[in-house]
């Protein structure tokens, strides 16, 4: 499915509330007071307006909200709902005090306005004279007088006006109180006033919207929405609340959280065909996970899945765990990625958690250790977020592809590079020659011992290419199947590992990989464990027991082939004097990995440090008993002391 495509689609789940709008809608009916109940991001403000809707189409009565937590802290709350429910009464309210204040400033002679009113007289005068000639001077005298004593009651005005403001301002009188004996009397019958977040408002402006209730209680509809578990912390709050409120009224069921997020475990089921665990499950219940958590949790999953391509590149559970860490565990996510090479010490303290999350996310991050996609344990890195914007485009790319050396430099980017995240979201942007070329690329680099994020993610789209995956598929009625590829159409899974092997090992030959460099590659990206390798490399016993090591690039994957194929895995003392004679010729950064692969020693630094933990003895996870290392550690004494010499840190513990 295109990214367009699904953008289109993508969770279309319209939560129905009509039914419990009609209801609270009848409850308007009365001029009461309703407390809608409900904690933040849950749904309430959404619910309102469908209520809101219902209101205007059968009662006539429009919503006016105030968001008291935003309001100027100068200004009385009686005042303001003044403003929101009778603007047009408030407004004339002002501009009379306005024009009192102007009067009484003009008349008191504070302001010296530079005017002549001598003018007046003199224009009088002039009129008088000009309209001498035509003999109505008896109209003008009339108009004279009447106008006199017409500005006789003005002026007397403007005197009392002088005196109210005068007057006031001794006795420093309150105008809120004219506010609310004005308000009243004069509240409009077809409005319903909601004030919004008021569990979010402070103690005082609390207690002032308590006067704000009590004046217009039983004068029209109130809706007042907050958390009520929040307000009544305070018992006097509950106190008061308890003799403004005519009914508390709890949101529908459908925003509840055991089924807001019913239809998303759906969705996952059906979009992709997996049934997420019930542990999984239980976290975003228990956690009280709210409609914006979330909107906030498949907008990531959107983005993560689709607009950056790993849909067929992970375990999605796996993704959708790592998702939820990020958002409502940043500690747990932050822990993951600053220790992202040593996955498995942090997965055994999450393990041994008190936290029910932390215990739920340790154990569904190891579950699918052998499967494919790789999971997070064996690849954290493409299981991360990133929210940084690439700053690249194809043709820039393209462009880049031309210079060796700096193709060199991009393939080891990290996976929190610019270029990483331009190659796992817009790779199938790029033409056919740029992507060969950026494969064989990755393919040199690995034969040269190197490897990185981006290597493996062209490994992974390598392996699709050759042969596709199963695709999960919607078949209606919250059922799923899946899409099979015409090639593996009627083959069994024995059958379409080998198309994989054959593949890859042309590939490999071609580019030149010798056994161990094969073996190595087939193991590290997952594609094959030694076990099912042994049939194909039965050459290795023989390269064993002659001693041969400086022929191969990574001997150590040579020897470990060896003892898979003899059944002896860290079954030491088993193991044949031609295993330890090899072992003693190994190049130390061949004997150090084979001593990591084999759990008797681990690296406590990143790649490139020198600092071991020298383990006495190591868990088996099979058996679920301790493994005595001692012997190994005898046998190679000698060799990790010259290590010790050349800076080499090794630190010996006794895990049991």
């Amino acid at each position: 499915m295109g990214e367009s495509q699904f953008n289109k689609n993508f969770f279309e789940d319209e939560i129905d509330t009509n039914q419990s709008a009609k209801n609270f809608t009848k409850l308007l009916e009365g001029n009461q007071t309703i407390f809608l109940n409900g904690e933040w991001g849950t749904g309430k403000s959404t619910f309102l307006k469908n209520v809101e809707k219902h209101s205007i189409k059968f009662q006539k009565k429009a919503f006016v909200y105030m968001d008291l937590w935003r309001t100027d802290n100068s200004q009385s709350l009686i005042t303001f709902a003044f403003r929101k429910l009778i603007p047009s009464y408030y407004w004339l309210t002002r501009l009379f005090i306005v024009f009192s204040i102007v009067i009484s400033i003009l008349m008191t002679g504070v302001i010296k306005i530079p005017f002549n009113f001598m003018v007046f007289n003199d224009l009088w005068n002039f009129i008088f004279n000009l309209f001498s000639y035509f003999n109505i001077v008896p109209i003008l005298n009339f108009i004279s007088i009447a106008v006199t004593y017409l500005f006789l009651p003005i002026n007397f005005l403007g005197i009392l006006l002088v005196l109210f403001v005068s007057v006031s301002q001794l006795l420093k009188i309150n105008y809120f109180g004219f506010d609310a004996l004005f308000f009243g009397k004069k509240v409009p019958k077809n409005k319903v006033l909601v004030i919004d977040d008021f569990d979010r408002l402070p103690e005082p402006k609390q207690k002032d919207a308590y006067k704000l209730l009590s004046l217009l209680n039983g004068k029209l509809p109130i809706i007042f929405v907050g958390s009520y578990d929040r307000i009544t912390k305070d018992p006097e709050n509950e106190i008061f609340l308890s003799k403004i409120i005519d009914r508390r009224v709890e949101l529908p069921i459908v925003t509840w959280p055991s089924e807001i997020w019913a239809t998303v475990f759906h969705f996952v089921n059906t979009k992709f065909g997996i049934i997420l665990s019930e542990e999984f499950k239980e976290i975003f219940i228990k956690e009280q996970k709210n409609l914006r958590d979330r909107a906030h949790f498949l907008d990531y999953m959107h983005q993560e899945l689709f607009v950056r391509n790993k849909l067929n590149h992970v375990q999605i559970e796996e993704q959708l765990a790592i998702i939820y860490s990020y958002l409502f565990h940043s500690r747990v996510y932050n822990r993951l990625l600053i220790n992202k090479d040593h996955i498995s010490v942090i997965m055994t303290e999450l393990q041994g958690s008190k936290d029910p999350f932390e215990v739920m996310l340790s154990s569904l991050l190891t579950k699918n250790n052998n499967q494919y996609p790789v999971g997070f344990i064996r690849n954290p890195s493409i299981y991360y977020l990133f929210e940084i914007p690439t700053n690249l485009t194809t043709s820039e790319i393209e462009l880049q592809l031309e210079d060796p050396n700096k193709l060199n430099q991009l393939l080891m980017s990290k996976s929190n590079s610019d270029f990483y995240n331009y190659i796992i979201s817009y790779f199938h942007n790029l033409n056919k020659i740029s992507q060969s070329k950026l494969f064989d690329t990755a393919l040199n680099l690995f034969n040269n011992q190197n490897n990185s994020d981006v290597i493996k993610y062209l490994v992974s789209e390598k392996n699709q290419e050759i042969l596709p995956y199963n695709k999960p598929i919607s078949v209606g009625n919250g059922s799923f199947a899946y899409s099979v590829p015409d090639e593996l159409v009627n083959k069994s899974d024995t059958e379409i590992w080998l198309i994989r092997y054959e593949n890859w090992r042309k590939i490999l030959e071609s580019a030149n990989f010798d056994i161990s460099q094969q073996l190595k590659f087939f193991v590290t990206f997952s594609l094959s464990g030694f076990k099912r390798l042994s049939i194909y490399y039965k050459d290795v016993s023989s390269i064993v027991q002659s001693s041969i090591v400086n022929d191969y690039v990574s001997p150590e994957f040579i020897l470990l082939e060896y003892i898979s194929q003899l059944d002896q895995w860290y079954l030491f003392s088993q193991w044949e004097d031609a295993i330890w004679q090899y072992i003693d010729k190994l190049p130390d950064n061949s004997l150090l990995k084979f001593l990591e692969m084999q759990d008797v020693i681990k690296n406590t630094g990143n790649l490139s440090s020198k600092n071991y933990e020298l383990m006495k003895s190591s868990l088996d996870f099979d058996t679920d008993l301790w493994r005595d290392n001692t012997l190994v550690i005898e046998k190679i004494k000698n060799k990790l002391e010259r290590l010790a010499n050349e800076d080499y840190n090794f630190t010996e513990i006794n895990n049991r």
